[in-house]
């Protein structure tokens, strides 16, 4: 399948130009004023049926409004799906001290607005090369230095840094648990740091990765790829205050629930769950379970992707 990434322009951008992408795809304007993406999404799969039309719309692509107009990317004749930058608006909110109501609330007015192949096959990111780096962002609890000198080479302290892989984990479980389907920016899995442009641009640090992330990273890759329910599950919310989030992702043959705590003060939580046990796939300790329900705790940071235990 080929993959054809649809740029958001600005008015002083060139409106109506295609421009080759190295990866053997191409860029198109989202929202110039006088704007050819429905006749450019037809040739584009005229010509080769099986592309994915991918659009970077930086807000609800049902209700955004650009040039006084009121746009129709996911209405099935210029894309097919959308960056999800929404869940990345969302999610950050809540990691960074914001109630799990917001994250919740957010999305499932975007599940409310998009059809279902846009909703469950959106691209969701947690950075890209037009922010910060998630470690940085997460991590930092003083004020950002005011200089660009200072900020080229800042670095977390050991407290912050330890603050900030907490949280980078927490938020990557749940990139690769929700609906939809996950982006990793380059060296957010190593470990990179970094303000803003070109200071999130690094050189990706061969042999120098943050070896607990990678590994981190691959394990969730792993899941994502072993559960059915991760890939295409239906979507429930079972707890969403303050700093507590859990979801569960289930189809016919499969079922997960994904739960954190994003605070620093342990939280219980009451869960429903099939069956009498639950393993917590990230760590592999088992829970009983009485009467379908699960009661947990969570540590400060803490995470779970419950799944049914292996026989």
């Amino acid at each position: 399948m080929l993959t054809t990434l649809l740029r958001a322009t600005t008015p002083s951008s060139s409106a109506g130009c295609a421009r080759a992408h190295p990866a053997g795809g191409s860029t198109s304007p989202t929202s110039s004023p006088t704007s050819s993406l429905p006749k450019f999404a037809r040739g584009r799969t005229r010509r080769t049926p099986d592309t994915y039309l991918l659009g970077e719309v930086w807000e609800d692509g049902t209700t955004k409004i650009a040039y006084s107009q009121r746009r129709k990317y996911l209405l099935g004749r210029e894309t097919n799906g959308l960056m999800n930058y929404p869940f990345r608006t969302a999610l950050m909110a809540y990691l960074l001290g914001g109630g799990a109501e917001y994250f919740r609330d957010s999305m499932e007015e975007l599940r409310e607005n998009y059809p279902a192949p846009a909703f469950y096959g959106a691209m969701n990111f947690l950075s890209t090369h037009d922010t910060p780096r998630l470690l940085t962002i997460l991590g930092l609890t003083s004020p950002a230095p005011q200089t660009r000198d200072e900020r080229a080479v800042y670095q977390l302290s050991d407290s912050d840094l330890a603050r900030g892989m907490s949280l980078l984990k927490l938020a990557a479980l749940i990139l690769y648990t929700f609906p939809g389907s996950p982006m990793l920016y380059y060296g957010d899995e190593a470990g990179m740091q970094g303000f803003e442009d070109p200071f999130n641009r690094g050189t990706y640090p061969w042999g120098r990765e943050n070896a607990e992330l990678v590994q981190y990273f691959q394990q969730l890759g792993a899941l994502r790829k072993a559960h059915e329910a991760l890939q295409s599950g239906t979507i429930v919310y079972h707890a969403a205050q303050g700093r507590a989030l859990a979801f569960s992702r289930r189809t016919e043959h499969d079922h997960c629930l994904t739960a954190v705590n994003a605070g620093d003060e342990p939280v219980t939580l009451t869960l429903p769950w099939d069956g009498t046990l639950a393993e917590d796939a990230l760590s592999h300790q088992e829970f009983f379970c009485g009467n379908g329900l699960l009661r947990l705790t969570l540590e400060p940071y803490g995470t779970m992707l419950l799944t049914q235990p292996q026989e």
